[in-house]
């Protein structure tokens, strides 16, 4: 179910139109009574393997206040659903697609749906086949057959969209890995900034001293002793990975070898700065967090949002 990409933004609010069916599968399912624990709605392959969880206790992405902060109009967007728990009938509709990476750069389309337009990025779709829905609640567990087929306008051959999976799926992964790792040295480095205002100078250097190391992360520079280019810094990585994700879902086709190779390269130096935050996340700071403990002071979380947030909001 891929949106089409040549349409402009939807009619005026206040335009009479229609509504067009549901943007994936319809799973319909009845509660008798509200669950008194967790319920799961949960979608597998062929081979049984979990692809998609829903569950009552999900946090709503993006949240009615992260909604409200977008620049386009509130009508276009499509509000968050959370599985409901409660006694009755409802209906769940799946988009056809693994989960959203964590990602620090989202953004709408300009081919907006009004009250339905999603955020992206988004997951990558499944593949064409046989697909088994799991319902859990009230400690009882109850499965129905769902099937995906492909478009017959799509000439692509089951191996390309396999090919085009593993590449999304490992594209993905890189993009959550590195909005985890921005995310965290972004709000390390904003709990720095107010720390040097009640630290004393010893502590200052210290402080300035990782400060440093977290900006060449983020913003990129060359080794020590280097004389080339710069090097990519972590933003740099995930933004091109974001780029990537959507340059190779844009069709139901194989990826090219182009892409294939700026998959591998970007994966080779993400590896790189995961490792060096690594050892500053295991090292320097834990050392770090000791002397502000000492001497009174908070110790830097990795667990705290930064206020600042970077990266697309609106973009087309």
């Amino acid at each position: 179910m891929r949106h089409d990409t040549n349409t402009d933004t939807p009619l005026p609010a206040d335009e009479p139109a229609g509504e067009n069916p549901p943007d994936g599968a319809i799973i319909d399912y009845l509660l008798p009574a509200a669950t008194t624990g967790p319920a799961t709605l949960e979608i597998l392959d062929a081979q049984g393997k979990l692809v998609r969880r829903f569950s009552n206790t999900d946090k709503p992405e993006p949240s009615a206040e992260e909604l409200e902060t977008e620049l386009i109009p509130q009508y276009w967007l499509r509000p968050a659903r959370v599985l409901s728990s409660e006694a009755g009938m409802h209906r769940w509709v799946w988009d056809l697609r693994y989960a959203s990476p964590n990602s620090t750069i989202h953004e709408y389309p300009i081919a907006a749906v009004p009250h339905d337009t999603p955020r992206n990025p988004r997951g990558p779709l499944v593949t064409p086949g046989k697909y088994s829905v799991r319902l859990t609640a009230n400690g009882r567990t109850l499965t129905a057959e769902l099937t995906v087929k492909m478009d017959p306008r799509v000439k692509a051959t089951a191996a390309d969209l396999q090919k085009q999976l593993q590449l999304e799926i490992d594209v993905v992964s890189g993009i959550s890995k590195s909005s985890e790792a921005v995310t965290q040295a972004r709000s390390i480095r904003e709990q720095i900034a107010k720390l040097l205002n009640t630290a004393t100078d010893p502590l200052k250097g210290q402080l300035r001293a990782l400060d440093a190391k977290l900006a060449g992360l983020l913003e990129g520079g060359k080794e020590p002793g280097a004389t080339g280019s710069k090097m990519p810094s972590l933003g740099d990585i995930n933004g091109n990975l974001v780029e990537l994700y959507k340059q190779v879902e844009h069709a139901d086709a194989a990826p090219t070898q182009a892409q294939v190779e700026a998959s591998t390269k970007s994966e080779a130096e993400l590896g790189a700065m995961l490792t060096h935050w690594n050892q500053l996340k295991s090292s320097d700071i834990p050392s770090l967090n000791q002397q502000l403990k000492s001497a009174g002071l908070p110790p830097l979380r990795f667990d705290l949002p930064p206020q600042q947030q970077e990266g697309g909001q609106d973009e087309e």
